[in-house]
């Protein structure tokens, strides 16, 4: 008899009045408001589309709605979807949805400010979501399993995500919402969104296709935003112009990058911005970056070349994650255009310079703005094979710049006695210059010969090699 009543008990508690086919409960006499419930959690009836409206009367007294609250919908297979007619409902508490497999897309208006956790576990058919314009930040949960998003469960295809979004970024990937779902193939920001989030789209392996409106000028993308979508090539990082940094590890293990110029809007490029980019093979540093922080190149096993391009300002490399190796330690680098001043850590044996000790570096050409060569820039690199200077006064070299004694300087027209004068050289064999072009244009190595490439043969090759040289400078 007691269990029986208890049972009975907590049955009727379970909602406090129905109204419309829908069952709420008070959740303040004083503030006179409601939130929508459940009939019972093993037995829930809605279906179709349910119309949340902004008040309800019960007893002669008008309720507001404001919250749809725990539970509400759970188990409801037959429900498509959500009208928030109210523009008071301002939360969605836990498990509201769970199990809601009917539901092939949701739109969360702009008064929502707060989803709990749950929410959408197993909505195994939802595959769409918009997240309505607003200024105001939506505060997002978590799904029930482990370090999971509130999405996890929702085969998303598409996203639109049109306000500042707030979510726990304490676990492996940030509870992001996004994070992980491997169908997710296109995400539209809308103009209030002021930063990609952090790991907001971590794992999305499928995703291809950012959108942005007109105004919407994010100006961060935030740590591990884009870490392992090993889909987005770089023709699909369109970024607006806005953007000033990527935080750490924002495009780690992005594999199918394979050559990649960095914004020149972006400033800062942060720790292990592009690590394990395994099939990246050019990287082209443009003038507005200022700093590129430690193991940014970590992995990445196909960059053979690199690209900084000229400018006055100087530009602050990190290190690689080995004791004493530089940037692009793991890199197999073949040729290098350096044209602006370098900076890095001179503390270690080899000075954490980003070129050192890189056994597969052979050609190397140094712009018309850099006036002093660092110390230990080349230090180690035995194969190293050409260096082409591009100014016409020899810059300052510093400490260990070069190492390998084979290797050859070639430099502009009408300044061959210069840079033969300049003790600053004295590691290399010998200086080659070939007036060819103007005198402040590079030298093209070999050319006097007629041999372009190198190799003793003197064939299409050579042209097609020429006609490179040519357009590069």
């Amino acid at each position: 008899m007691f269990v029986v009543f208890m049972s009975t008990a907590l049955m009727a508690s379970a909602y406090d009045f129905v109204s419309g086919g829908i069952y709420y409960n008070i959740t303040s006499s004083t503030n006179m408001t409601a939130a929508v419930t459940y009939y019972s959690k093993t037995n829930n009836t809605y279906s179709g589309t349910v119309t949340i409206p902004e008040k309800v009367t019960y007893n002669g007294k008008t309720y507001y709605v404001t919250s749809i609250g725990e539970s509400a919908f759970v188990g409801c297979t037959g429900l498509k979807g959500v009208n928030f007619a109210s523009q008071r409902t301002t939360s969605i508490g836990n498990y509201a949805f769970q199990g809601c497999n009917g539901i092939t897309s949701f739109v969360i208006p702009p008064h929502i400010t707060s989803i709990g956790n749950g929410v959408f576990n197993g909505c195994y058919g939802m595959t769409g979501l918009v997240i309505e314009e607003s200024e105001t930040t939506l505060s997002l949960g978590y799904n029930s399993n482990l370090g999971k998003g509130m999405f996890y469960d929702c085969p998303l295809y598409s996203v639109f995500i049109g306000r500042p979004l707030s979510y726990d970024t304490r676990d492996t990937f940030g509870y992001s919402p996004f994070a992980l779902i491997g169908s997710l193939v296109k995400a539209h920001f809308g103009n209030p969104v002021t930063r990609i989030g952090s790991y907001l789209f971590s794992g999305c392996t499928s995703l291809k296709t950012l959108v942005y409106n007109s105004q919407c000028k994010p100006t961060t993308v935030g740590e591990y935003a884009f870490w392992g979508c090993t889909s987005l090539t770089e023709s699909d990082i369109i970024l607006p112009e806005s953007v000033r940094t990527f935080e750490e590890g924002a495009f780690k293990h992005c594999t199918s990058l394979l050559n990649y110029t960095i914004p020149n809007h972006v400033t800062t490029v942060g720790n292990y911005a592009f690590s394990y980019c395994d099939r990246l093979k050019t990287i082209v540093i443009t003038p507005s970056v200022m700093s590129i922080g430690n193991f940014a190149f970590n992995g990445c096993v196909a960059l053979t070349g690199v690209t900084i391009e000229e400018s006055e300002t100087t530009l602050s490399l990190g290190y690689n994650s080995n004791l004493g190796k530089g940037m692009f330690y793991d890199c197999p680098l073949y040729s290098v255009f350096i044209g602006r001043p370098l900076s890095y850590d001179t503390r270690d044996a080899f000075g954490y310079s980003p070129f050192a000790l890189n056994p597969n570096l052979i050609k190397s050409r140094l712009g018309k703005k850099l006036s002093s060569v660092p110390n230990n820039l080349f230090y180690g690199c035995t194969y190293l094979d050409e260096v082409i200077s591009c100014a016409v006064t020899p810059p300052t070299a510093n400490t260990n710049c070069f190492t390998n004694y084979d290797a050859k300087l070639y430099v502009p027209k009408n300044s061959v006695t210069a840079y033969k004068n300049a003790n600053v050289w004295k590691n290399f064999s010998s200086i080659t210059g070939v007036e060819i072009g103007d005198d402040d244009d590079p030298v093209i190595p070999g050319s006097v010969f007629g041999d372009i490439n190198g190799d003793g043969i003197v064939d299409v090759l050579d042209v097609v090699v020429l006609i490179s040289i040519v357009l590069n400078n």
